[in-house]
Order: C-alpha cells, then sequence, then structure tokens
C-alpha cells in the first residue's frame, strides 16, 4: 500500500533496518562457518552455536512485525536488512527439509483439539520465549493468526529442536511473505540459485531531498532578504530625490 510518510521516520525505519541488517550478518557468518548448518541451527553444541540461536530469536521478531506491519516500512527505505536476509534464507536452504520433516510430526492446535484426549500428554507445546514476551503487543502482532504458531510437538521430539525449526519456519514465511508481495522485495533466483533482494536504498534519495527543500528554503529567504533591502534603497533614493527638489523649490524662492 501506498502511505504518506515523514522524512523523520523514514530515519528511523532506516535506522532500525540497519541495525537488523548488522545482527542478520552476523547470522549469516556464524552459519557460513559451521560444518554442518542443521546441528547448530536445531541443536547448537556450542557458544557460537547458542550466540546464533540467540541472534535468530530478534530476527524472527522483526521478520513477524514484516507481516503485519507493512503500510509501515513499505516502500523500503534500505535494502541492507533484506540483502543479508536473502543471503540467510538461502543458507537455510540447506536445512529446510529437515526443519519441515520435523514440523510435520506436530500437530496445529486444531489437530491437538480433535486428538483423544487421552493421547494429548503425548504431546507438548512448543513454546518461543519471544511469542510469550510480546502477545499482547499490539504493534508486533497485527495481521496475524496464533494459529500459526501454536504447534504441539510429540514428546519423542527434542523441544528445544522443535522451538528451534518454529522458529526457522517463521523466518521463512516472511521470506516467503516478501516473495509473494505485488512489487516483491525478495524472489528466488534460478540462475543463482538462491533468495535474492530487489530493492534499493532510497536513503540518499530522502537526503537528496532533504538537502533540495533546504537549499529552496534558503533562496526563498534570501530572495525575500534581497527584495526587502532593494526596496528599503529605493524608497531612501526616492526620499533623496525628493528632499533635493524641495530644497531647490526653496533657493528659488
Amino acid at each position: 500500500p501506498s502511505t504518506y510518510r515523514g522524512v523523520t521516520q523514514d530515519m528511523a525505519l532506516s535506522l532500525a533496518g540497519d541495525m537488523f541488517g548488522l545482527l542478520l550478518e552476523r547470522c549469516n557468518l556464524l552459519v557460513a562457518a559451521q560444518p554442518d548448518p542443521l546441528d547448530s541451527l536445531l541443536a547448537p553444541a556450542t557458544q557460537l552455536q547458542e550466540d546464533l540461536g540467540n541472534l535468530l530469536v530478534p530476527v524472527k521478531v522483526w521478520c513477524d512485525w514484516l507481516l503485519g506491519n507493512n503500510d509501515t516500512w513499505y516502500p523500503v527505505t534500505s535494502s541492507e536488512p533484506f540483502a543479508q536476509l536473502a543471503q540467510l534464507a538461502t543458507r537455510l536452504e540447506a536445512v529446510k527439509a529437515d526443519m519441515q520433516e520435523l514440523l510435520d510430526t506436530c500437530l496445529t492446535e486444531e489437530a491437538f483439539m480433535a486428538h483423544p484426549q487421552a493421547g494429548r500428554d503425548d504431546f507438548e507445546l512448543i513454546r518461543l520465549a519471544e511469542d510469550a514476551l510480546l502477545c499482547e503487543f499490539d504493534p508486533w502482532f497485527r495481521g496475524l493468526s496464533w494459529e500459526s504458531y501454536r504447534q504441539f510437538a510429540p514428546r519423542t521430539v527434542s523441544l528445544a529442536r522443535a522451538v528451534a525449526a518454529k522458529r526457522l519456519s517463521q523466518i521463512l514465511l516472511a521470506v516467503e511473505f516478501l516473495e509473494g508481495l505485488d512489487q516483491p522485495v525478495l524472489k528466488w533466483s534460478l540462475p543463482d540459485n538462491s533468495h535474492v533482494c530487489l530493492v534499493r536504498d532510497t536513503v540518499d534519495q530522502v537526503s537528496r531531498d532533504m538537502a533540495v527543500s533546504n537549499l529552496t528554503a534558503l533562496i526563498a529567504r534570501d530572495e525575500y532578504v534581497l527584495e526587502e533591502s532593494y526596496s528599503g534603497e529605493e524608497e531612501e533614493e526616492e526620499e533623496e530625490e525628493r528632499e533635493g527638489e524641495d530644497s531647490e523649490t526653496e533657493t528659488e524662492k
């Protein structure tokens, strides 16, 4: 949707985008450094892998926010986070099948409620800490449905792996959303065999617009000052001419 945004909001969105771009860049570096991305993402065993999991939490929250707030962030002001998100999505393709296989063993809330009461104890709700923290925060949850969030994992599956898989699936859901917009932000590129970013930065254009606006205001102010100055000088000259004429008249008398 096309909406009016002020320069201040554009700059704030650009700053936020750059911050998430840094988070995503760090995630990409950590994923690329792992010999086995599947284990590092779903079953972290080292400090660096745990750091990766912690970084993916705010990334997932940001992706959730994108889903319900495109009237705020679109058109895009900074390509940086989306270019980094495209890289992360490409890296996640390597674990997507295994991740989906794990989630396919889980039940949706509807399926869980339809399950026999006696068998419900065999499943456990997948709880993401960030969801519990933000569940009543309206700007985060706009346009989203709890049905896509509430899943129940069988107790035979590691709950920690299910949580990690669910978090990654929400990130990839946002990628699908961005690729499905009328004017896509991302797309899957067959020649490159990767997700790519389609947007260009508008920060430079915003800066130029601000500079032009300021320059126009300065020119208009200077023209006004010059006009007032010339007007004052003309009035003084006319007054001096009148005084001179009156002096000549007095002399002749």
